[in-house]
C-alpha cells in the first residue's frame, strides 16, 4: 500500500459521513501523526499536501466542494455552500439529504420497478420534504432544491426527468423506442384498441385529464419554459417528457386499483393516453407560449417565429423554408399580427378578470351578508325567550302586588300590616325590575327585528347587484368572442404546425 492509499484509508475512516465544517484540527491532526508514522521518511510538508488532497476528494464524494490549505501545520477549510443566503444550518440539511439519497443511489436497483424508472418510495419522499420544509415552505422552491441534488446524487442526465407525484418522486430516464417485430401495431405494443380502452377505464374512471392537468404548469415551467427553450428541444422532447408524465401517474394509481400491470402494458396504456389527450396538452402548451410572447419575451418570440417567417435561419445557421402558420378559416398568421391579437386577447382577459372580481366581491358581501342575518335569527330567538321569561317575572310580581294588597286591607292586626307593608315595599321594587327588564327585552327583541329587516333590504340590495353583474359577465363574454375565436384559431394553427 502507498503513500497515497493509506493516506485515503485513514481519512475515510476519520471522515465518514462527517459534514465538512465539522473537520477540525484535531482530525487532522490525527490523521497527520498515523500517516507520520506508517511513512516516516516522507518530509511532513509532502505529507501535508498528500492529506490535503485526499481530504478535498474524500469530502467531494458526499458532494461537498471545500477548499483546504495547510499553512505552517495549521488546518484551513472554506466549504461551499448551495444557496449561500441561507447559510450553515440550511446546508447541514442539504448534506443529510444527499446522504439520504446516496443511500438509494447505493441500492438503485431496489428503487426500480422498471428498467428506466427510479421510484422514491412515499416514506422516503415524507422524510425528504420534512427535512427541508423547516427552512423553505414555498413548493417550487423547495422543489428545486431537491430536483437539484436528486440530479447530482443519483446522476441524471439532460434527458432524464425528475417528476413530484402525489406519493412518490419519479426518475424516469430516457429510453429509445420499443422494438416490435414486423406486422405487429406499434401504437399500443400489439395491443387492441378495445384492450386500452379497457385498461383506461379500470384505472382513469373518471378520465386522466385532471392527472395531467395536475402536474401540467410544473412541467412547463421546468422541461418546456418557453423563455429559454428552442424549436429543436421542444419537439425533440415533448413526446418523451409527457409519456414519462403520464408512465408515473399510471404507476403511482396502482395501489389504488386491484389492476397490476406489467413494463409493457404500462408503456402500452401511456401511448394509448397521450395519444387520447394529445391535443389538449399541445394547447397547453401553445397557451404557455403566447403568455410569453404576450409579454414580448425575446425568446418566445424566436420560438413562434420559427413557424411565422417564410424563411428562417436555423441554429447551424442555413436558411430553411417552413411551413405556413394559416388557422382552419385560411387566414394567415404572422409574428405582429398575432402580437396584436394577443394585446386584444389580454384586454378581454382583463375585462373578464375585473367583472369576475366584482361579482366574487357582490358574492362576498352576500354570504357574509346572509350570515349576519343568520346570526340575528338566533339572537332574535334568544331575545324572544329572554322576554317571554321576564314577562311572566313582571305578571307573576304585579299578581303577587294584588294579594299582598288585599291581605293588608283584611288584616286587622297594626303588627300584621306593617310586617306586610315591609314585605309590599320590596315586591313593589322587585316588580319595578321585572318591568324594566320586560321593557329591555322588549326593546332589544324590537331592535334585533329591525336590524333584520334592514338587512333583508341589503341582501336584495345585493342579489339585485348580483344579477346585474351576471348580465355584464355576459355581455363581456360576448364583446369578447371575437378575439377569443381568434386567439383558439391561432393556438390550433401552432399546434397543426407543430404536428407537421
Amino acid at each position: 500500500m502507498n503513500i497515497n492509499q493509506k493516506a485515503e484509508e485513514i481519512v475515510t475512516a476519520v471522515i465518514g459521513d462527517m459534514y465538512a465544517l465539522d473537520f477540525k484540527q484535531e482530525q487532522f491532526d490525527e490523521i497527520f501523526n498515523e500517516l507520520d508514522s506508517a511513512f516516516p521518511k516522507y518530509q511532513p510538508y509532502y505529507k501535508r499536501g498528500v492529506i490535503r488532497q485526499i481530504i478535498t476528494k474524500i469530502f467531494f464524494m458526499t458532494f461537498q466542494d471545500v477548499e483546504v490549505d495547510v499553512i505552517e501545520d495549521r488546518l484551513h477549510l472554506k466549504k461551499s455552500f448551495l444557496e449561500p443566503k441561507k447559510g450553515e444550518i440550511f446546508d447541514r440539511v442539504i448534506h443529510e439529504l444527499n446522504l439520504n439519497l446516496m443511500d438509494i443511489s447505493e441500492n438503485i436497483e431496489q428503487y426500480k420497478p422498471l428498467p428506466y424508472l427510479i421510484v422514491i418510495p412515499s416514506n422516503m419522499r415524507e422524510k425528504i420534504f420534512k427535512l427541508l420544509e423547516p427552512y423553505e415552505k414555498r413548493k417550487e422552491p423547495l422543489r428545486y432544491y431537491i430536483r437539484t441534488q436528486i440530479s447530482r446524487v443519483l446522476e441524471i442526465k439532460r434527458n432524464d426527468i425528475v417528476l413530484f407525484l402525489r406519493k412518490r418522486i419519479y426518475i424516469r430516464n430516457f429510453s429509445t423506442p420499443r422494438e416490435l417485430p414486423d406486422g405487429v401495431d406499434r401504437r399500443f405494443n400489439g395491443a387492441t384498441i378495445h384492450e386500452m380502452q379497457e385498461l383506461y377505464e379500470l384505472y382513469f374512471p373518471d378520465g386522466a385529464w385532471e392527472y395531467i392537468e395536475e402536474y401540467m404548469q410544473e412541467i412547463l415551467d421546468k422541461e418546456f419554459n418557453f423563455s429559454q427553450i428552442s424549436n429543436r428541444e421542444f419537439t425533440s422532447k415533448f413526446i418523451h417528457v409527457f409519456k414519462a408524465l403520464i408512465e408515473s401517474i399510471v404507476y403511482d394509481l396502482q395501489d389504488e386499483t386491484d389492476v397490476e400491470v406489467d413494463e409493457l402494458q404500462i408503456d402500452s396504456l401511456a401511448n394509448y393516453i397521450l395519444r387520447r389527450f394529445f391535443s389538449d396538452i399541445l394547447l397547453s402548451c401553445t397557451a404557455s407560449l403566447l403568455e410569453y410572447v404576450e409579454k414580448r419575451d425575446k425568446n418566445a418570440e424566436k420560438f413562434i417565429k420559427h413557424f411565422t417567417d417564410e424563411v428562417i435561419i436555423d441554429d447551424k445557421n442555413m436558411k430553411v423554408q417552413k411551413y405556413a402558420l394559416i388557422d382552419s378559416d385560411n387566414n394567415s398568421w404572422n409574428y405582429n399580427a398575432i402580437v396584436s391579437t394577443l394585446m386584444q386577447w389580454k384586454q378581454a382577459k382583463a375585462r373578464v378578470e375585473k367583472q369576475k372580481s366584482k361579482i366574487e366581491n357582490i358574492e362576498r358581501n352576500i354570504f357574509e351578508i346572509s350570515s349576519d342575518i343568520s346570526k340575528i335569527d338566533m339572537n332574535i330567538a334568544k331575545a324572544k325567550e329572554r322576554f317571554t321569561k321576564v314577562r311572566s317575572e313582571a305578571i307573576a310580581s304585579e299578581a303577587g302586588l294584588r294579594r299582598l294588597e288585599s291581605d293588608i286591607k283584611k288584616e286587622s292586626s297594626s303588627k300584621v300590616i306593617q310586617e306586610l307593608n315591609l314585605k309590599l315595599i320590596s315586591l313593589k321594587s322587585m316588580h319595578l325590575k321585572n318591568l324594566d327588564a320586560q321593557k329591555a327585552a322588549e326593546y332589544k327583541r324590537t331592535a334585533l327585528i329591525n336590524k333584520e329587516e334592514n338587512k333583508e333590504i341589503e341582501l336584495h340590495s345585493w342579489e339585485k347587484n348580483l344579477k346585474s353583474a351576471k348580465e355584464v359577465m355576459k355581455e363581456v363574454h360576448h364583446l369578447n368572442e371575437k378575439v377569443t375565436k381568434t386567439y383558439f384559431l391561432i393556438a390550433h394553427s401552432i399546434i397543426k404546425v407543430i404536428l407537421r
